[in-house]
């Protein structure tokens, strides 16, 4: 196995839940994709969205991903939209990563997210989100080495 390993799925499939759990298994470091956006920019990714909008995020997402991958080894949580931009899916499909799909059901993923404040779901509705889910299913098919459905046999 690779000691680089990269995490993809929507929001809410336990990206970072199982990002961690694997990383303390295998005593590799562990990286939040958004949480180092976060600590890099003094502020929240609601409050990037809101004062700068999505594309400014995007822009930041993808260079910060592009830095992450350089290094030798890490378990690299990602957003839930990192697979919206061709130029990552690329960064991803090139990288020497173990890329996993965490696919977890609409009915686990809705059940987890639908009362935070993520950016993306502030004001929409459950069928909105769905549609999003849905319309990402194949980016994060094609970008996985791997699909690991609702946590069967990672840890």
């Amino acid at each position: 196995m690779t000691n680089k390993i990269l995490l993809i799925g929507f929001m809410g499939a336990g990206k970072t839940y199982i990002g961690k759990k694997l990383a303390l298994s295998l005593s590799l470091p562990f990286i939040d994709l958004d949480d180092f956006i976060e600590k890099q920019c003094s502020l929240s990714i609601l409050e990037i969205f809101n004062k700068y909008g999505e594309s400014y995020f995007r822009k930041l997402e993808s260079d910060t991903l592009n830095i992450i991958l350089k290094n030798n080894t890490f378990v690299l949580s990602t957003g839930g939209g990192i697979i919206e931009s061709e130029f990552n899916r690329t960064l991803i499909k090139d990288s020497e990563c173990n890329t996993i799909f965490m696919n977890t059901d609409w009915d686990c993923i809705w059940e987890r997210i639908k009362n935070t404040d993520r950016p993306l779901i502030i004001g929409k509705s459950e069928l909105e989100i769905k549609k999003l889910w849905i319309k990402r299913f194949d980016l994060y098919s094609q970008c996985a080495n791997r699909v690991i459905n609702n946590y069967e046999e990672i840890l």
